[in-house]
């Protein structure tokens, strides 16, 4: 919350600048009473403030006091004008979705209702004055240390190396649709963390203006990262289907479904594992012009190899003078199951597939530069699924 205050407050000073008035600063929040146990909870409390004028009492009129909670646990109902997309902060940077996650994932500063870094998990925000930045030359370095005793709700403790494990998270290249995963992550070229795991030390490539406000973004378990040993297992221990990306990670797809399916439990919504398997499909009536089209997606895979990710480009005549050997490789390792051709040739191409992963369901994604290509290419997949035996 105290983050869509601070991005309101900074709409608003904008508008008050483009109209020729003034914006009053937000007053800061008073800490709520305290309390004592069997002592009445207080209530919330909204009261004007006499200095603000009209159109900034609308704004920001009220000062609020939340009722301090007494017992711990509970349930949290948050209402909303819309649902949040996702739970991922990397992939989605709506305010319902940031307004859910918030409750369970935290960073290591925030930013007050007017504008103002504080520490949220870290003991301090760093400061040149305070030793935590380092300017000398080209050495550029910002240290954080977290506060003691911090643990996630498994009981395992929080330290910098799961802060590290989330940036080595947004810099992976297979990191498709990441909103903020090129913004500051890769302008750091390393993290030292401490013996404890108390403190990291951020080595930047070049001074970097946003490094503070990247102390605001949430950070994940490190178990969660790296593997998908989670995910599987949630899905299979729940009796819920299993959707694996494999048309841009396929390396563990096999185990990943294999492990579901053997430790997959019924559950009121599903009697057997049913998993689904993303695919590339690119059709066309010729072979030729088929891999003529997939060129838009092999750009747009060593792309983000190069950092450079971007709008789909249109094909190319010869992809082989686009990319390195290296890149070659890595993009099309990353494309392993993609299947680009002639009808038939994508028949056989998504029969294997079935064959070789037993998937209950395929999705499709098809990056297809001409819009009216891509209206054929689905032409053609719908033709290839109804003539099989089993349907896609």
């Amino acid at each position: 919350m105290r983050k869509r205050l601070g991005g309101l407050v900074a709409t608003a000073a904008m508008l008050f600048a483009a109209c020729g008035g003034t914006a009053t600063a937000v007053p800061a929040t008073p800490p709520p009473a305290s309390t004592t146990p069997g002592s009445a909870v207080p209530s919330a409390v909204a009261s004007p403030v006499a200095s603000l004028s009209p159109l900034d009492q609308q704004l920001f009129g009220t000062t609020f006091k939340p009722p301090t909670g007494t017992v711990p646990g509970g349930t949290l109902v948050m209402g909303e004008w819309q649902p949040p997309d996702n739970l991922n902060p990397f992939y989605s940077t709506a305010l319902t979705t940031v307004e859910a996650y918030s409750p369970a994932l935290r960073a290591l500063a925030t930013l007050t209702a007017d504008g103002k870094y504080i520490p949220d998990l870290a003991s301090s925000v760093p400061t040149v004055d305070n030793g935590g930045v380092v300017i000398s030359g080209t050495t550029y370095t910002v240290a954080v240390t977290l506060r003691s005793g911090l643990q996630w709700s498994d009981g395992t403790p929080v330290t910098m190396n799961d802060w590290k494990a989330t940036w080595q998270f947004a810099n992976d290249p297979a990191q498709s649709g990441c909103q903020i995963c090129t913004i500051g992550y890769p302008d750091i070229s390393s993290i030292d963390v401490s013996a404890d795991g108390l403190t990291g030390t951020f080595h930047y490539k070049d001074l970097f203006p946003g490094w503070l406000a990247m102390l605001t973004n949430p950070f994940f378990q490190q178990k969660w990262l790296g593997t998908l040993a989670v995910a599987k297992a949630s899905a299979a221990a729940l009796g819920l289907p299993y959707a694996f990306a494999s048309h841009f990670a396929p390396g563990d797809l096999m185990e990943a479904i294999a492990i579901y399916r053997s430790e997959f439990k019924p559950s009121a919504q599903l009697a057997r594992p049913y998993t689904m398997v993303g695919v590339n499909v690119v059709a066309a009536d010729t072979d030729a012009a088929a891999r003529h089209l997939f060129t838009s997606v092999q750009q747009q895979f060593t792309n983000m190899f190069r950092r450079a990710r971007g709008l789909l480009q249109p094909p190319i005549d010869d992809i082989e003078s686009y990319w390195s050997q290296v890149e070659k490789v890595e993009a099309s390792n990353m494309l392993r199951y993609a299947f680009v051709g002639s009808r038939e040739s994508v028949r056989r191409g998504l029969q294997h597939c079935i064959e070789e992963t037993a998937a209950d369901e395929i999705m499709v994604a098809s990056a297809i530069y001409e819009h009216a290509a891509r209206l054929r290419s689905y032409e053609i997949l719908s033709e290839v699924a109804a003539s099989q035996e089993r349907p896609m």
